[in-house]
């Protein structure tokens, strides 16, 4: 039996603009919202080698008694020391041409297996990268109108102060009478009498 597992990480990036990439000759602004997301997927694949071995395999065995029966080493005490001596080499021989037949089959299917998991890992991935994308593509467009409002709103807050002192400047250098210069709720009330 062999297994295979593959571990894909993925990074898709979302970049998306509101204007042309800024210039400061062309005064441009440019807004940037910019998701990522990482996206992994695995997968296990595992298969059952099945297999017939078919070999001749033989052993001999030996015994060893004496005519007279020295010892209580009869010819039947040979004969069984004999037969299960030859049973042993069979087994050791049957049991090295088993390993070598699993070890062929493990290298042959592993190969397999392990293409199977890099194909299943592979197309999981795409799948969940797939979907992923959409969803970074939804929460960029989201944080780009916020972070345009955000920008356009210091950008406004910044020509506002502006205009407010330039307007202030033009009337103090006119000696301009009763300057008054007030903000209410993003509104700036600015009033002056000029002697013509």
């Amino acid at each position: 039996m062999g297994t295979g597992r593959r571990v894909v990480p993925a990074r898709p990036r979302r970049r998306l603009s509101a204007l042309p990439p800024g210039h400061p000759a062309t005064r441009e602004l440019e807004i940037v919202a910019e998701v990522a997301a990482e996206v992994a997927a695995s997968a296990e694949v595992a298969t059952v080698v099945r297999g017939q071995l078919t070999e001749t395999v033989e052993g001999e065995g030996e015994g060893t008694y004496y005519d007279d029966n020295y010892g209580g080493r009869t010819e039947t005490h040979a004969r069984r020391d004999a037969e299960r001596n030859a049973a042993r080499a069979v087994d050791a021989q049957v049991d090295a041409l088993l390993a070598a037949a699993r070890v062929q089959a493990d290298d042959a299917e592993g190969t397999a297996v392990e293409a199977a998991a890099a194909a299943r890992a592979d197309a999981a991935l795409a799948q969940a990268a797939t979907s992923r994308v959409e969803a970074l593509r939804r929460e960029a467009a989201t944080r780009l109108v916020a972070v345009g409002i955000q920008g356009r709103n210091i950008f406004h807050q910044a020509l506002a102060g502006a205009y407010r002192d330039a307007i202030l400047a033009y009337a103090r250098a006119r000696r301009a009478e009763g300057i008054t210069c007030s903000e209410n709720g993003g509104v700036l009330d600015i009033e002056f009498e000029l002697q013509i």
